[in-house]
């Protein structure tokens, strides 16, 4: 780990062994409980210590168990271990969980949430972006970029990041035109394209920015593309960025534009099947598919396979302002009808791609979103359900079982969710309800 690396501790309560820490940068306990105890239970209190590789202590604090802590650990020369004790009372210890030894080489910034499993809680932010059709994506150091959307009614400029270390949401700029519904893809070397969307007069914008977060700064890119709004951006396996589909002043579309790391004019590309808007779109294999959409296309769906080569695919039922949870092996649609509890998978061997039934909804809605959670389960958030927002969540699992989760949540839709190197998903948005932290 390279000095100067921050170092997100997510300690989670629970009685299951957490699953293997592989992140650079990431470090996550797990306090275990006695199986009879709830999490947060009588603990009255949490020490974090810090130690040598023979135990000798380097640092103490001493903390309330709701107490949001932050805190650097100056270099020491040598790999320390960050132990995590809740007690009971005074002398009684019945909850521990450990990193392990790191490299010190510091400062290091430690950051810890506490909360309960399978839990909505607050973000302890000064700033609380409030908004609704933005985007959001995860960057390369495990932060989220969040771009544009609307606010009573008017379209946003204003380009926000969220650090899980420190939980605060920083203003870091503005984009070149306000707008709605952008298309924001990574490039191989972290630099984010955020392309078209609806500028303040509902027309498709043709305005395209990058943030490099490198120096943390958006600049407008004159790419002459068609203005494009609504569109999906997929990071493909060649390292290119493809914009598919989306509304233009023709229509909906079926262009497919491809920016590679030079970010000069796309290479254009017409996609098979009727054109698409308010559809969804992920990398499957070394390719991509575009998946339902309103009108002709909400019973089909494209894939495109590394070689160019085009498969069409019939949907058992319309899929409209559906969410995709993407792997790169699976691409599962959830929430693509009002009608259907029913998701579809498209899986896709040796070039070609399949159909199957394999996730189910407790609650059938649109306009949700679907998060993988680290146990290969699938967290699905709020969405609409007879024009109106639900608060309803659910994790879902592969087998087709569904458990609702029974913890509170605001109403909400048009928002985004997004899984944080620790493993928590970060909400953002729906209207004007506050950003949430899920802890799985």
């Amino acid at each position: 780990m390279k000095a100067g690396a921050a170092i997100p501790l997510l300690a989670l309560l629970a009685c299951q062994p957490p699953p293997p820490v592989v992140r650079i940068g990431d470090l996550t306990v797990l306090l275990h409980l006695p199986p009879d105890q709830s999490p947060l239970q009588n603990l009255i209190a949490l020490n974090v210590r810090v130690v040598d590789e023979t135990g000798a202590a380097i640092e103490e604090r001493h903390y309330a168990p709701d107490e949001q802590i932050d805190f650097e650990i100056q270099p020491v020369g040598k790999a320390v271990e960050i132990v995590l004790e809740g007690y009971a009372d005074r002398d009684t210890m019945v909850a521990r969980g450990s990193t392990g030894l790191v490299d010190a080489d510091g400062p290091h910034r430690v950051g810890l949430y506490f909360g309960s499993r399978r839990s909505f809680g607050a973000v302890p932010s000064a700033e609380q972006p409030r908004l609704a059709e933005h985007a959001a994506i995860p960057l390369l150091d495990g932060q989220v970029l969040i771009a544009g959307g609307r606010r009573d009614g008017a379209p946003l400029a204003q380009v926000w990041r969220y650090d899980p270390v420190s939980a605060q949401f920083t203003l870091v700029g503005v984009l070149s035109t306000a707008r709605t519904r952008i298309a924001a893809g990574r490039l191989a070397d972290g630099r984010v394209l955020l392309a078209g969307g609806f500028d303040e007069s509902g027309a498709p914008s043709d305005a395209i920015d990058v943030y490099d977060p490198e120096v943390d700064a958006i600049t407008a890119l004159n790419a002459a593309i068609a203005g494009v709004g609504g569109a999906c951006a997929v990071a493909l396996a060649d390292g290119r960025v493809a914009i598919a589909n989306g509304v233009t002043a023709l229509g909906d579309s079926s262009d497919l534009l491809l920016f590679d790391g030079r970010l000069g004019p796309p290479a254009t590309e017409v996609l098979a099947g009727p054109g698409r808007s308010q559809h969804v779109c992920g990398s499957l294999g070394d390719g991509l598919i575009a998946i339902g959409g309103r009108g002709a296309a909400s019973i089909t769906a494209t894939h495109v396979a590394s070689d160019g080569s085009s498969q069409s695919l019939a949907l058992p039922y319309p899929i409209v302002d559906g969410a995709a949870f993407i792997d790169g092996s699976e691409v599962a649609v959830v929430c693509g009808s009002e009608n259907q509890t029913a998701a579809v998978s498209v899986t896709e061997v040796d070039g070609t791609a399949s159909i199957s039934d394999r996730w189910r909804l407790a609650l059938a809605r649109t306009a949700c979103t679907a998060t993988p959670l680290r146990d290969g389960t699938l967290l699905v958030v709020g969405g609409h359900q007879a024009q109106s927002a639900v608060s309803q969540a659910e994790i879902l699992h592969r087998d087709g079982s569904a458990l609702t989760v029974e913890a509170p949540l605001e109403p909400r839709a048009s928002h985004t969710a997004t899984r944080l190197p620790g493993g928590e998903v970060l909400i953002v948005g729906g209207d004007d309800q506050p950003p949430r932290l899920f802890v799985p």
